[in-house]
Protein backbone atom coordinates (compact mmCIF):
# COMPACT_ATOMS: atom_id res chain seq x y z
CA UNK A 1 0.00 0.00 0.00
CA UNK A 2 1.57 3.27 -1.12
CA UNK A 3 0.94 5.72 1.67
CA UNK A 4 2.06 9.33 1.60
CA UNK A 5 5.10 8.51 3.73
CA UNK A 6 6.10 5.62 1.44
CA UNK A 7 5.90 7.95 -1.56
CA UNK A 8 7.97 10.62 0.21
CA UNK A 9 10.61 8.02 1.11
CA UNK A 10 10.73 6.88 -2.52
CA UNK A 11 11.27 10.46 -3.73
CA UNK A 12 14.15 10.88 -1.27
CA UNK A 13 15.64 7.58 -2.48
CA UNK A 14 15.34 8.64 -6.15
CA UNK A 15 17.07 11.93 -5.35
CA UNK A 16 19.90 9.93 -3.74
CA UNK A 17 19.53 11.83 -0.48
CA UNK A 18 20.40 10.25 2.84
CA UNK A 19 17.84 12.41 4.65
CA UNK A 20 15.24 14.91 3.64
CA UNK A 21 17.06 17.96 5.05
CA UNK A 22 18.05 19.66 1.80
CA UNK A 23 15.18 18.82 -0.52
CA UNK A 24 12.76 21.54 0.46
CA UNK A 25 15.17 24.46 0.61
CA UNK A 26 13.30 27.47 -0.66
CA UNK A 27 14.18 31.14 -0.36
CA UNK A 28 11.67 33.28 1.52
CA UNK A 29 12.57 36.50 -0.36
CA UNK A 30 14.74 37.94 2.41
CA UNK A 31 17.90 36.00 1.68
CA UNK A 32 17.05 33.34 4.24
CA UNK A 33 16.55 29.71 3.27
CA UNK A 34 13.44 28.05 4.67
CA UNK A 35 13.47 24.26 4.88
CA UNK A 36 10.04 22.67 4.71
CA UNK A 37 10.69 19.33 3.08
CA UNK A 38 7.49 17.50 3.96
CA UNK A 39 5.30 20.25 2.54
CA UNK A 40 7.49 20.57 -0.56
CA UNK A 41 7.41 16.84 -1.26
CA UNK A 42 3.67 16.64 -0.67
CA UNK A 43 3.12 19.56 -3.07
CA UNK A 44 5.19 17.90 -5.80
CA UNK A 45 3.48 14.54 -5.25
CA UNK A 46 0.02 16.15 -5.45
CA UNK A 47 1.08 17.90 -8.64
CA UNK A 48 2.16 14.50 -10.00
CA UNK A 49 -1.24 13.01 -9.13
CA UNK A 50 -3.14 15.75 -10.99
CA UNK A 51 -0.83 15.61 -13.99
CA UNK A 52 -1.08 11.83 -14.40
CA UNK A 53 -4.89 12.04 -14.15
CA UNK A 54 -4.90 14.63 -16.93
CA UNK A 55 -2.45 12.82 -19.22
CA UNK A 56 -2.42 9.06 -18.83
CA UNK A 57 -4.84 7.69 -16.21
CA UNK A 58 -8.54 7.94 -16.96
CA UNK A 59 -10.49 8.49 -13.76
CA UNK A 60 -14.21 8.32 -14.55
CA UNK A 61 -16.25 10.97 -12.77
CA UNK A 62 -19.87 11.93 -12.35
CA UNK A 63 -21.05 15.09 -10.66
CA UNK A 64 -24.06 17.33 -10.39
CA UNK A 65 -24.93 20.94 -9.73
CA UNK A 66 -28.29 22.70 -9.43
CA UNK A 67 -28.53 26.20 -10.83
CA UNK A 68 -30.41 28.64 -13.06
CA UNK A 69 -27.33 30.12 -14.74
CA UNK A 70 -26.28 29.03 -18.21
CA UNK A 71 -22.61 29.00 -17.21
CA UNK A 72 -21.41 26.03 -15.16
CA UNK A 73 -18.08 26.30 -13.37
CA UNK A 74 -16.72 22.75 -13.08
CA UNK A 75 -15.27 23.51 -9.64
CA UNK A 76 -18.87 23.95 -8.40
CA UNK A 77 -19.83 20.44 -9.51
CA UNK A 78 -20.10 18.02 -6.59
CA UNK A 79 -18.61 14.65 -7.56
CA UNK A 80 -20.46 11.45 -6.71
CA UNK A 81 -18.11 9.23 -4.70
CA UNK A 82 -20.43 6.25 -5.22
CA UNK A 83 -20.15 6.39 -9.03
CA UNK A 84 -18.32 3.25 -10.13
CA UNK A 85 -18.76 2.65 -13.86
CA UNK A 86 -17.16 -0.80 -14.04
CA UNK A 87 -16.89 -3.91 -11.94
CA UNK A 88 -13.09 -3.63 -12.03
CA UNK A 89 -13.13 -1.14 -9.18
CA UNK A 90 -15.29 -0.68 -6.12
CA UNK A 91 -14.26 2.89 -5.35
CA UNK A 92 -13.96 6.21 -7.09
CA UNK A 93 -11.59 8.86 -5.72
CA UNK A 94 -12.53 11.55 -8.27
CA UNK A 95 -12.91 14.96 -6.64
CA UNK A 96 -13.01 17.26 -9.68
CA UNK A 97 -14.25 16.85 -13.25
CA UNK A 98 -11.67 18.43 -15.51
CA UNK A 99 -12.87 17.14 -18.91
CA UNK A 100 -16.66 16.93 -19.37
CA UNK A 101 -17.93 14.41 -21.91
CA UNK A 102 -21.69 14.24 -21.35
CA UNK A 103 -24.07 16.77 -19.83
CA UNK A 104 -27.65 16.10 -18.75
CA UNK A 105 -30.25 18.72 -17.84
CA UNK A 106 -32.45 16.93 -15.33
CA UNK A 107 -32.71 13.60 -17.21
CA UNK A 108 -32.31 14.87 -20.78
CA UNK A 109 -28.94 14.53 -22.52
CA UNK A 110 -27.75 17.78 -24.07
CA UNK A 111 -26.13 17.88 -27.52
CA UNK A 112 -22.45 18.85 -27.51
CA UNK A 113 -21.58 21.63 -29.93
CA UNK A 114 -18.91 24.26 -30.37
CA UNK A 115 -19.35 27.95 -29.63
CA UNK A 116 -18.85 28.91 -33.32
CA UNK A 117 -21.54 26.42 -34.35
CA UNK A 118 -23.95 27.85 -31.79
CA UNK A 119 -23.11 31.40 -32.87
CA UNK A 120 -23.81 30.44 -36.52
CA UNK A 121 -27.22 29.14 -35.40
CA UNK A 122 -27.98 32.16 -33.20
CA UNK A 123 -25.56 35.11 -33.53
CA UNK A 124 -26.82 36.69 -30.30
CA UNK A 125 -27.14 33.49 -28.30
CA UNK A 126 -25.89 35.20 -25.12
CA UNK A 127 -28.98 37.42 -25.03
CA UNK A 128 -31.55 34.90 -26.27
CA UNK A 129 -34.57 34.08 -24.16
CA UNK A 130 -34.40 31.39 -21.50
CA UNK A 131 -35.89 27.97 -21.95
CA UNK A 132 -35.10 24.29 -21.67
CA UNK A 133 -31.39 23.69 -22.31
CA UNK A 134 -30.64 21.65 -25.44
CA UNK A 135 -26.94 22.27 -26.18
CA UNK A 136 -23.68 22.54 -24.26
CA UNK A 137 -20.16 23.60 -25.15
CA UNK A 138 -16.88 24.00 -23.35
CA UNK A 139 -15.97 27.59 -22.56
CA UNK A 140 -12.43 27.93 -21.26
CA UNK A 141 -10.59 25.37 -19.19
CA UNK A 142 -13.01 24.66 -16.35
CA UNK A 143 -16.30 26.11 -17.55
CA UNK A 144 -19.12 24.84 -19.73
CA UNK A 145 -22.11 26.76 -21.02
CA UNK A 146 -25.60 25.52 -21.85
CA UNK A 147 -28.04 26.94 -24.41
CA UNK A 148 -30.61 28.22 -23.97
CA UNK A 149 -30.16 29.35 -20.39
CA UNK A 150 -32.49 27.44 -18.08
CA UNK A 151 -35.71 29.25 -17.21
CA UNK A 152 -35.97 27.43 -13.86
CA UNK A 153 -33.64 25.78 -11.41
CA UNK A 154 -32.17 22.76 -13.20
CA UNK A 155 -30.09 19.82 -12.03
CA UNK A 156 -27.15 19.36 -14.37
CA UNK A 157 -25.39 15.99 -14.26
CA UNK A 158 -21.95 15.86 -15.83
CA UNK A 159 -19.97 12.76 -16.77
CA UNK A 160 -16.34 12.95 -17.76
CA UNK A 161 -12.71 12.53 -16.77
CA UNK A 162 -11.77 13.54 -13.27
CA UNK A 163 -8.77 14.10 -11.10
CA UNK A 164 -8.30 12.53 -7.70
CA UNK A 165 -7.93 14.57 -4.55
CA UNK A 166 -4.72 15.31 -2.76
CA UNK A 167 -2.65 12.59 -1.19
CA UNK A 168 -3.20 11.90 2.47
CA UNK A 169 -1.88 9.36 4.94
CA UNK A 170 -4.13 6.78 3.27
CA UNK A 171 -3.46 5.09 -0.03
CA UNK A 172 -5.12 6.11 -3.27
CA UNK A 173 -7.47 3.27 -4.01
CA UNK A 174 -8.31 3.75 -7.68
CA UNK A 175 -4.71 3.64 -8.96
CA UNK A 176 -2.49 0.57 -8.46
CA UNK A 177 0.35 0.91 -5.95
CA UNK A 178 3.11 0.06 -8.42
CA UNK A 179 2.03 2.94 -10.67
CA UNK A 180 1.92 5.27 -7.68
CA UNK A 181 5.48 4.39 -6.66
CA UNK A 182 6.92 4.53 -10.17
CA UNK A 183 5.13 7.50 -11.71
CA UNK A 184 4.42 9.89 -8.86
CA UNK A 185 7.71 9.50 -7.05
CA UNK A 186 9.64 9.89 -10.33
CA UNK A 187 7.62 12.96 -11.27
CA UNK A 188 8.17 14.57 -7.86
CA UNK A 189 11.90 13.82 -7.90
Amino acid sequence: MATLQVLKDEVIRLLNEATNTSIGEVGDGTGTVVVDTDTTLETYLNEAVKETCRTCIYVPAKGSVTQTSGVINLSDVVCDGNFVPTQASTVNDATLIWFPMTVLADTTALVHCSEPTLRAYSPAYESDVTGTPKYWFRQGDYTIQVYPKPSASTVFTIYGAGTVGGLSADSMTIIPDDLQLKMWASYAA
